[in-house]
């Protein structure tokens, strides 16, 4: 899932994290989850890979990607398939995702430090951990689940944490996938508010 574009963006690097601009001599700030950082600058029509923490079955490293123009950014290939997904501004990241189908594992990336929970259909706790960032400005990383192609976790889990979070999940053992929350996902209407402004009053 592609996200818009933004000027901060959150994810978990897989075997290739790729990003353009559309302005030239855009200043690229990478925050890694161990810690580090890279800084590139990118002109509009070109694609910056970046392969630093890269890791298959959600092993690669969380990122806080920064620029001071609106980016895109993708990650692309866990090593079983070529499927891809898009990091997300701050603005979609969620405290609640829910999963319906089963997963092989959830690789999560948290701006802050935040407890994450699993959570069945039957209201059981599953797991718990805790997704620690490792400084100011950079993300935390967590996973779930294991990098053996087999089947995790059931379909209907809720996966809840104390602060806003990042989460990828392998669908079924092959498809890498991102997802938003439910907060993100309630409908919209057509209708356009329209304002009045009254008469003035003094005091």
């Amino acid at each position: 899932m592609l996200a818009p574009t933004s000027t901060e963006v959150f994810g978990v690097i897989s075997n290739t994290l790729s990003i353009s601009t559309t302005v030239n001599a855009t200043n690229i700030n990478v925050f890694f989850s161990n810690g580090t950082t890279q800084n590139f600058t990118l002109n509009r029509g070109v694609r910056l890979n970046v392969v630093t923490g890269a890791g298959n079955q959600g092993s690669g490293f969380a990122v806080r990607v920064v620029a001071n123009n609106p980016i895109s950014a993708v990650v692309q290939n866990d090593n079983d398939s070529n499927a891809g997904y898009g990091l997300f501004s701050y603005s979609l990241l969620d405290r609640l995702y829910l999963l319906p189908s089963v997963s092989q594992y959830l690789a999560v990336a948290c701006p802050e430090t935040a407890t994450i929970e699993i959570i069945d259909k039957s209201n059981s706790v599953l797991q718990t951990q805790t997704c620690t960032s490792p400084g100011a400005g950079f993300p935390g990383k967590t996973y779930f689940g294991t990098g053996t192609n087999i089947i995790s976790f059931p379909a209907g889990i809720r996966v809840r944490a104390s602060k806003k979070f990042f989460m990828y999940f392998e669908y079924l053992t092959t498809d890498e996938t991102s997802v938003l929350g439910p907060s993100h996902a309630r409908p919209f209407t057509a209708t356009i508010p329209v304002v009045t402004l009254g008469a003035e009053v003094g005091i």
